[in-house]
């Protein structure tokens, strides 16, 4: 008797397992959504919703003005589609003084991000998703000024996401390139800029 139970918790156990790696499976697998294949998959407004925090890592953009980009979410509108944000950036070349902004997101479709910054005035970004992975990462591309209608990649990430999640999108990023992008992280800078949390 206490054997045939044994084995039927083990059954039962078994079950749980296959239903729960299922499910963890299910969910790796559906998080990432491809923007270019499905664009109904894509939700820029859940962009807004789950970054609190964005850090612009990478560009196609070799001539990016800017490094070490971050985002900070201030306040977001009752609708979802409209986020401000404080930015703090460096100047690419320059010492590691941070210089602050602030910005204003705006999800005009469920893959298209408009963006703009009191600093960059009066010039909007139009940010199309290409990539999203869940709420770490993602990768888009845009223009970068008004009159150049030129479009880059753009690869950004939430900082208080797991860091091994980024590999999708720096993998998507290298496919969208061919592998021609630049870093925008000086890590010198960074650790002036952003001292590691304390636990």
């Amino acid at each position: 008797m206490i054997f045939r139970m044994s084995l039927l918790k083990h059954s039962q156990q078994s079950v749980i397992s296959i239903v729960t790696l299922a499910l963890a499976m299910t969910v790796s697998c559906t998080r990432a959504q491809d923007c270019q294949q499905s664009p109904e998959s894509c939700d820029s407004e859940e962009i807004l919703s789950n970054y609190l925090w964005l850090n612009d890592v990478a560009t196609s953009y070799p001539e990016n003005p800017t490094n070490c980009e971050r985002y900070e979410r201030t306040s977001l509108s009752d609708d979802g589609k409209t986020a401000h944000y404080n930015f703090v950036y460096t100047e690419r070349g320059g010492d590691t003084t941070p210089i602050s902004d602030t910005c204003t997101y705006e999800a005009v479709s469920k893959t298209v991000i408009d963006i703009g910054c009191t600093d960059f005035a009066p010039t909007v970004y139009h940010l199309t998703l290409d990539y999203v992975n869940g709420n770490n990462c993602f990768v888009g591309h845009a223009n970068v000024d008004d009159s150049n209608p030129t479009q880059y990649y753009f690869l950004l990430t939430n900082p208080d996401s797991n860091e091994e999640e980024y590999e999708s999108c720096y993998n998507k990023l290298n496919d969208y390139t061919g592998g021609n992008y630049i870093s925008l992280r000086d890590e010198e800078k960074m650790q002036k800029m952003y001292p590691p949390k304390k636990d």
